[in-house]
């Protein structure tokens, strides 16, 4: 198939220009791209062509060729290039980061039946997520992980713990956050502390005090370091209301209820560094009803229902409730099948933390794996200053990402046994509610090798710190539903510009021969 794949007319005219009306780029017609088309640094071209045209081709390459190793190359020429090493200020307190959330992380499937083990902990580590949740009860007599009042099978709390320590630093050095619900008598409670203490060793963090702090220490203070929060048992109970009056209303009206606390022993308090709020704990004005931050740090709860209600009463407060204060979103208790909100919807109102059944294969996972590519995918990302501010931030567009899908090729299978297929890209951008847009390209017709260089799409963005930009291909069919080909989301601050390739992945993630190539221009 590839070589059927007609060059498309921007790649033409931009290879003659840079070729010098040749048929063949050299490393000065190459470092002419670079320079003209891609965005490279006029001091680094010359280097960077020398470099690319010794690997592929000394005597140079031809139009074809051009194409095939240097613009459908992700090693040499990805819309996201990427680096291993976070360029963000890392300095800064835990509360100015997006942190990398699981939500019952120790699950393979869905909330209700599946296996509790610490395969998906692994997985979600080894893929940069930070903080990881364990909800801990006692059966038969040990501290065991499970989902309770579910049919979830159990895991013991030292496998957990164990490969937490294991695998904690393998894709971050950064803090591993640890959140435990705790539903243990004070016995396993002291067993539960033992464990922490005997298997995570020096990489534990144990807090000075024993009260929360009054600013959280920053990523870079607590590199290689796991942390220990607690989590309200109140969610736990909002879950179990779900499940057998299945009505949001309650669900909601429940977390305001008070619950007793299982009363935490000496050992297990002292390893507490992240204190978590009960949505009643947490103080409101009494006149409007926005958050007030207190002079300690902690992290404030909210299901996505209840983060809907205060984003429509008082955005603002959220915002800077989360200056110094952590706030974690997690699933409606509905969700029994693993999926998930939209994290955009904590993430563009301060909270830091929106936890997501990462065992999942919606495109609320795709955001989330895309967004915390950025800063070396060490799984936290700056806030940007909008959202550190004293003032809300405007709704003046600060920059406009035009985005065009040239063609596409490689395909990771037939879709069609008896013709062509006909293929369409849906592109979107996910951020504030302000910069949020779909857009569609129509349907290429009965071809392995499609085009839609003549559509341009407009994404004018007001926060694009935060922009995350959406790649689904579909193949249409005419007589079932569309099949689905593949979906890439990138981060727009690390979306490099000119003809680039973005190489397509499953719903799960896994990556997939199928790409797309796009001219990017931010303006």
């Amino acid at each position: 198939m590839k070589g059927n794949l007609q060059p498309p007319e921007l790649v033409r005219e931009m290879f003659d220009e840079a070729a010098g009306g040749g048929t063949v780029i050299n490393a000065a017609g190459m470092a002419r791209f670079l320079e003209r088309f891609q965005g490279c640094d006029p001091s680094l071209s010359q280097s960077t062509a020398s470099e690319i045209m010794s690997r592929l081709a000394p005597q140079g390459l031809d139009l074809t060729s051009f194409i095939h190793k240097f613009l459908l190359d992700p090693a040499l020429n990805a819309a996201m290039l990427g680096t291993k090493k976070p360029s963000h200020d890392m300095t800064a307190p835990l509360s100015h980061y997006y942190i990398h959330t699981s939500h019952n992380s120790y699950l393979k499937g869905n909330q209700l039946t599946s296996k509790s083990c610490s395969s998906p902990i692994v997985l979600a580590l080894r893929n940069g997520c930070r903080v990881i949740e364990l909800d801990c009860w006692e059966h038969k007599g040990k501290v065991m992980v499970f989902h309770g009042g579910t049919l979830t099978r159990a895991v013991p709390f030292d496998v957990c713990v164990a490969a937490i320590k294991e695998h904690a630093f393998v894709a971050s050095e950064y803090p591993v956050i640890v959140t435990i619900e705790n539903h243990l008598p004070p016995a396993l409670q002291q067993e539960a502390a033992k464990i922490l203490r005997e298997l995570v060793g020096d990489a534990l963090y144990i807090p000075a005090s024993e009260t929360p702090p009054t600013e959280f220490l920053s990523p870079w203070e607590l590199r290689r370091k796991i942390i220990i929060s607690d989590k309200p048992p109140t969610e736990h109970l909002a879950k179990q209301r779900n499940v057998t009056k299945a009505a949001e209303a309650m669900a909601a009206a429940s977390l305001h209820e008070e619950h007793p606390e299982v009363p935490k022993i000496p050992e297990l308090q002292h390893l507490l560094y992240i204190y978590c709020a009960k949505p009643s704990e947490m103080k409101e004005a009494p006149v409007n009803g926005e958050l007030v931050s207190t002079s300690t740090a902690i992290m404030a709860n909210m299901s996505e229902p209840q983060l809907k209600k205060s984003v429509l009463s008082n955005p603002f407060s959220l915002i800077q409730y989360t200056k110094n204060n952590l706030g974690r979103m997690y699933p409606f208790g509905l969700r029994f099948d693993s999926s998930n909100a939209d994290p955009m919807l904590a993430w563009s109102h301060g909270f830091q933390l929106a936890a997501l059944n990462l065992q999942g294969k919606d495109r609320p996972c795709w955001v989330a794996r895309g967004f915390f590519l950025g800063n070396g995918g060490c799984g936290y990302i700056k806030k940007p200053d909008c959202f550190l501010s004293d003032v809300p931030h405007d709704s003046n567009v600060k920059s406009t990402l035009k985005v065009r899908v040239l063609t596409g090729t490689d395909w990771h299978k037939r879709f069609d046994l008896f013709s062509k297929p006909d293929f369409y890209v849906k592109v979107a951008v996910h951020g504030v509610a302000a910069d949020k847009l779909k857009k569609r390209t129509k349907v290429a017709h009965k071809t392995h090798h499609p085009n839609w260089e003549t559509e341009v799409f407009e994404f004018p963005l007001t926060v694009p710190e935060i922009a995350v930009l959406r790649f689904e291909v579909w193949e249409h069919d005419r007589m079932r539903r569309d099949d689905f080909v593949g979906q890439a989301c990138i981060p727009v601050p690390e979306l490099e510009q000119g003809i680039r390739v973005v190489p397509l992945h499953s719903k799960r993630g896994e990556p997939r021969s199928s790409k797309l190539l796009c001219h990017f221009h931010h303006q």
